[in-house]
């Protein structure tokens, strides 16, 4: 067996002397030695079994002398991170993957600004079509009536038109205060929600249908102006959220995500809807699947 071993030995050597003539078989290269000594670990768990206490000491003897080349050739293993799916190592868990791969097929500016365009045609649809029976009726999964679920819909829309100006102010600040910020409002989740809530209740009777579209067309058309508008390193700046708030809320978002998250929001509650327009619709309006609330 000894014999087998050096045979391995000196073929490899041959090939590597063959590759760089300039070099002779008593000195090879450091990244020689190293392809020399990771070719005969596999070669020679071919020929050893796995139980074979002294091949066992042979790979270990074999895998100390590969790590310590490659520290003198200055190759590290790679830092594995949440963010980094693709990394050996620990594998990352599900959520960190499909957020990695959202983060890393950004939304254009045109994309955002259509699918606004989408959601403002679909909600003057909704309201027009929709009977009083059908707007007093209850939706699926909340406590609201559709009447009172389209508002908060519509209020979806006013609110980011109004967290663009407080990203944009935190953007100029250091993280640590944004982060600090989003920490405090997550203590006060629980209330958040019951003003959420209370907020939508009359919103919608207070309005009226007719003031409802008028002003999603107003609030749409200002939000599509402000993404077309920006520049695409102030999209990229950002803030800390209070993840607590929302299902679509990320720990950290950029301008270009809360102009996204608008029609998120629009889309997740949609699918809340009970009136006989978001069934007949549905083929002209393709949603992309929710998360859980």
């Amino acid at each position: 067996m000894l014999q087998t071993r050096h045979n391995l030995l000196a073929t490899l050597q041959a090939t590597i002397h063959r590759e760089h003539p300039g070099q002779t078989r008593d000195q090879p290269s450091e990244n020689s030695q190293l392809r020399a000594s990771e070719a005969f670990e596999v070669q020679n768990s071919n020929v050893r079994e796995l139980d074979d206490p002294i091949r066992e000491q042979d790979v270990a003897i074999t895998r100390q002398r590969r790590r310590q080349t490659s520290q003198r050739l200055g190759h590290t293993r790679p830092r594995c991170t949440a963010s980094s799916p693709t990394c050996t190592g620990s594998p990352a868990l599900p959520w960190q993957q499909t957020i990695y791969l959202l983060r890393s097929a950004l939304m254009q500016q045109g994309d955002i600004a259509a699918e606004m365009e989408r959601a403002r045609v679909d909600f003057h649809h909704l309201l027009d079509n929709a009977t009083s029976a059908e707007l007093r009726a209850g939706t699926d999964g909340t406590k609201w009536t559709n009447e009172q679920l389209l508002f908060h819909m519509l209020f979806g829309y006013l609110l980011v038109n109004n967290l663009l100006i407080l990203v944009k102010a935190f953007a100029r600040l250091p993280r640590r205060v944004s982060k600090a910020f989003a920490a405090t409002l997550n203590v006060a989740t629980r209330p958040f929600h019951v003003v959420n809530y209370l907020g939508s209740l009359g919103g919608a009777r207070v309005l009226g249908h007719a003031r409802m579209e008028r002003l999603m067309d107003f609030v749409i058309g200002r939000l599509q102006r402000s993404v077309i508008g920006a520049s695409e390193d102030s999209l990229n700046r950002g803030m800390h959220f209070p993840v607590g708030w929302d299902p679509y809320f990320n720990d950290y978002m950029t301008l270009r995500d809360v102009h996204h998250y608008a029609t998120q929001h629009y889309d997740h509650h949609r699918r809340q809807l009970t009136l006989a327009a978001t069934t007949t619709a549905e083929e002209n309006h393709r949603l992309p699947a929710g998360r859980e609330e």
